[in-house]
């Protein structure tokens, strides 16, 4: 590489050193900088030289005195601007926190309090920015303006993130189209894509539109489960059970108060939700009934912990994945929200 028509190994070389690298080149050139020759308090103190000299403390100063080019990136102070920009550039994307709007996009809205980094978040703006350059998606852009009476005039492609699932690493992203006229803005188009990282490099592969805005509205704040449903991971919920969100659960109750499942004593406290992903083969999820009477015959295993204990029946807010076992129900979300004599 060269530096103002030679490199930086000929020139430690021709002050005086015998490196052959630029590793030991620059060792021998930072060791060997040019410094005042009188005290500071001396009369014939130079203080133009010290100036130079401390401006030499710096990586661009340095570099310039060296004659390294201040273009290459690889300069000591670009290296140093560079950690800069990305620290400035983490606080930015830690005012931000997500949450999952009505049509099951992931959004941002600004985040008081502590400060949060969300990398999951981050990783996937990344990874679609990576098929965007690649060209394997278009490229976002807003062309769209407004008249003085409100009339829209133009297009634009907006990028939207509607699930992620961290490992693997995953993306689900819906390209959408819109067109303004004098009624507005309104969308003519939307393709899903699912976004994966392959070696260094990704890969990418249409989505099913039928479905994808479906599955990430079913997926609530849990991430990965779109994606699931749309590899056939989880079964895309098409009729829900207890339509208005309310199931009954049977659980023991003692002579302080506290209530507690029948099968683990596991604690359950009125307004304290509960989650456990539901899943097939009764491996996950919280166990309810659509009414109070089948809750109150419910059956339960020979060894649990509780089984002779009084009961009492709690109504409960449920949502989230479910899976179904004949009336029984195994729901991801519960919370008690009243208790039934």
């Amino acid at each position: 590489m060269k530096y103002q028509d030679t490199t930086i190994i000929e020139i430690a070389q021709k002050r005086g050193s015998a490196a052959k690298t630029k590793a030991g080149a620059w060792k021998y050139l930072l060791a060997n900088l040019k410094r005042p020759n009188k005290t500071r308090n001396s009369h014939r103190f130079d203080w133009d030289n010290w100036r130079e000299s401390r401006k030499t403390r710096t990586g661009d100063g340095r570099a310039l005195i060296l004659g390294y080019s201040l273009d290459d990136p690889n300069t000591p102070g670009r290296i140093r601007d560079a950690a800069w920009e990305m620290h400035l550039e983490w606080n930015r994307r830690a005012c931000w926190e997500t949450y999952r709007d009505g049509y099951g996009a992931i959004c941002l809205r600004t985040r008081e309090g502590s400060r949060h980094y969300d990398h999951n978040y981050w990783d996937a703006v990344d990874l679609l920015a990576q098929a965007v350059r690649q060209g394997k998606i278009s490229r976002a852009y807003n062309d769209i303006g407004f008249d003085q009476k409100g009339r829209a005039e133009g297009d634009a492609i907006h990028h939207e993130i509607y699930d992620i699932r961290p490992k693997p690493f995953v993306v689900l992203v819906c390209v959408r189209e819109t067109e303004g006229s004098k009624y507005g803005v309104r969308t003519i188009c939307k393709n899903y894509y699912i976004i994966k990282r392959h070696g260094k490099g990704i890969k990418i592969a249409p989505a099913n539109k039928a479905i994808a805005a479906k599955a990430a509205k079913q997926a609530g704040d849990e991430l990965g489960v779109a994606i699931d449903i749309l590899e056939g991971k989880i079964k895309l919920v098409t009729h829900h059970p207890c339509m208005d969100g309310v199931a009954y659960k049977q659980v023991a109750i003692f002579g302080d108060g506290r209530m507690a499942s029948v099968y683990d004593d596991s604690d359950w406290v009125i307004g304290v939700e509960r989650y456990d992903r539901a899943m097939r083969d009764h491996n996950g999820g919280l166990y309810v009934y659509p009414t109070p009477e089948q809750a109150k015959h419910a059956p339960f295993p020979d060894n649990s912990i509780n089984a002779d204990a009084d009961k009492i029946i709690l109504k409960c807010q449920v949502g989230g994945l479910y899976c179904r076992y004949g009336e029984k129900l195994a729901f991801s979300r519960c919370v008690p929200i009243e208790c039934l004599a």
